[in-house]
């Protein structure tokens, strides 16, 4: 899910779906007992003195830990080693492993212990930055995906490198499972959108929970194996769609309808598709390129400089384009705006020179 912080950003890595579990396809959802301790955390809070900072989960690295770049990116200005377990290899983390939520705290999913982590920001009220907030192992199997929504809820989907079919909900302060999914296959990717429903790419379909009590909605109206989906600043679900190639829009928020337009792309081996603006762009780790359109959507644009098998791309509240790269040769590659001008490969600015995966963002 590739999230644009300060703008609405959504990412969404591929591998392949198999079928598992149900061989029907369809979802179950269990809810765990509600207690007295998910209360809510403190709103978002934003510092002027800071004007970004960008959390790099580093891999291959003797104790595991996540390096903290204050903007404009040159220095390492912090690092996280408390209870962090990032494994060695891309295959088995999630590019998506990593995000903020709306308190300022970070959150890690950690495939070398089970268990996933939440760690204050300079954004969190009352806590040194870098403090060790949370720790949970309850229910946790080989987190990948995490997604949060605006009540700080924290959403885990299970199984490395995508292939697990269970996605776990835990409400602050995050010390018991409060609901868990299961899907009759691998779940490629989750999101919430801004009504803090749930979607859930699996088989051929996006599974939309609805509140109040998740009622499921089943979106696949000419979908052809989706394997990643983003959202707009209005709501809007994009959806890319393997089978053919093509990126599929729905408009808000009756997402059972047919598609309001269909965009012609060219993915290999698609890791993950986020919407800026009028933007919508696809990172494709097959052939290093980061291809994105705009309005009218007759031509594109495509990034290549700096790209490794690129995984998850963050935009900055500068504009800037922030993206990881797979390990061995990987590195974290930043683009100024306007990201491409003519056709010189994109505007990269700078390589941060560490072997980074999950990446996550806080204004």
């Amino acid at each position: 899910m590739l999230r644009i912080i300060g703008f609405t950003v959504i990412a969404a890595a591929t591998l392949a779906l198999t079928a598992c579990g149900n061989p029907s396809g369809a979802s179950a959802i269990l809810n765990a007992p509600m207690t007295a301790e998910t209360q809510r955390a403190p709103l978002f809070h934003t510092r002027s003195s800071v004007h970004g900072i960008l959390y790099a989960g580093i891999l291959n690295s003797s104790p595991s830990e996540v390096l903290e770049y204050e903007y404009p990116y040159k220095h390492i200005s912090g690092r996280i080693t408390n209870a962090v377990a990032l494994g060695n290899c891309c295959l088995h983390e999630c590019n998506d492993g990593m995000i903020v939520d709306r308190a300022g705290e970070l959150f890690v999913a950690n495939y070398g212990d089970n268990t996933v982590t939440g760690y204050a920001t300079p954004e969190y009220l009352g806590k040194k930055p870098g403090t060790l907030l949370t720790v949970i192992s309850s229910g946790i199997t080989q987190p990948c995906d995490l997604a949060v929504d605006s009540e700080n809820d924290l959403f885990v989907t299970l199984g490395g490198g995508h292939s697990g079919s269970a996605l776990n909900e835990y409400a602050p302060p995050y010390k018991h499972l409060t609901r868990q999914v299961y899907e009759g296959c691998a779940i490629g990717w989750a999101e919430v959108n801004s009504k803090n429903e749930l979607f859930v790419q699996s088989c051929n379909e996006i599974d939309e929970f609805i509140l109040p009590k998740w009622r499921k909605h089943v979106i696949y109206s000419r979908l052809d194996h989706p394997t990643a989906f983003a959202f707009d600043e209005n709501d809007n679900l994009f959806v890319a769609n393997t089978g053919n190639s093509t990126v599929t829009e729905y408009a808000c928020c009756n997402y059972s309808g047919p598609p309001i337009q269909t965009l012609a792309f060219r993915f290999d081996e698609l890791s993950q598709i986020f919407v800026y603006h009028s933007y919508v762009c696809a990172v494709n780790g097959g052939n290093s390129t980061i291809i994105c359109t705009a309005p009218p959507y007759t031509s594109t644009i495509t990034i290549t400089n700096g790209l490794y098998y690129p995984g998850y791309a963050i935009v900055d509240q500068h504009k800037n384009l922030l993206v990881s790269n797979c390990c061995p040769a990987g590195r974290i590659a930043v683009f100024t705006w306007p990201w491409v001008t003519g056709s010189d490969g994109g505007n990269l600015s700078r390589k941060l020179h560490v072997d980074a995966w999950p990446i996550a963002y806080v204004p």
